[in-house]
């Protein structure tokens, strides 16, 4: 269905919106985004021969602490094992080799976005990402977890109005007549009670050159499901 109507949209010359190079691009014109910027990129370190991802220091006049390392997230006096999460359906957890890249701290929400050092190839298209949210560890609820990883990003979580927190799952868009994807669909999720549901929301884009996936164009139309 999705490539039918994105056919559709290619050939009926339809307007598209524009064309963005990255997926951070395109997130930033949301007005909804708990997180603008990373406040830090993490240090790749060696602590007693394990890898650590570590950062210290204050937002907003209050202190933070989160360091990575074998099969955990350390958050000031919080440790959050990473297989604790509550994980996006076919996502897994890997603790191999796995190395912070981007901390994002807004409000009372934490987000983590981690790479593997080893990745290459459409495997560097993954991104680990960690949510957090502050108010539900404190209240020992749930509040930790593992979102989809398909070019992955902390400044694509959002809030709705209803107040709940709502991401994007990013998927190919296959063309039976091109061995590469000829684009991609975001399909929106929330989080409600520890548990993803998804919205009749759903985004449709191309790759105007399919060799490269990360300059794509949204078109000005939203699929209801």
């Amino acid at each position: 269905m999705y490539k039918i109507i994105l056919h559709i949209l290619i050939y009926t010359g339809l307007a598209a919106e524009t064309i963005y190079d990255g997926y951070d691009s395109f997130y930033k014109t949301y007005t909804n985004t708990i997180f603008k910027e990373p406040v830090f990129n993490f240090e790749w370190r060696r602590n007693n021969d394990n890898d650590l991802s570590f950062w210290k220091g204050n937002i907003d006049k209050k202190q933070y602490k989160v360091k990575i390392s074998n099969g955990y997230i350390s958050l000031n006096k919080y440790r959050l094992y990473l297989n604790k999460a509550i994980v996006f359906p076919n996502e897994q957890v890997d603790n191999s080799e796995l190395v912070g890249d981007k901390l994002y701290i807004s409000g009372h929400y934490a987000c983590i976005e981690a790479v593997y050092s080893s990745a290459s190839g459409k495997a560097a298209r993954h991104n680990s990402i960690y949510l957090i949210d502050f108010n539900q560890l404190k209240q020992k609820k749930k509040s930790f977890y593992l979102l989809p990883s398909l070019f992955g990003s902390c400044s694509g979580i959002r809030l709705l109005e209803n107040k709940k927190i709502a991401f994007d799952k990013i998927s190919y868009i296959n063309d039976s007549s091109n061995d590469l994807p000829i684009g991609v669909t975001f399909d929106e999720y929330y989080i409600d009670e520890g548990k993803f549901v998804q919205t009749q929301q759903s985004k449709i884009a191309y790759f105007p050159n399919p060799e490269n996936v990360y300059r794509f164009e949204l078109k000005t139309t939203e699929c209801k499901k």
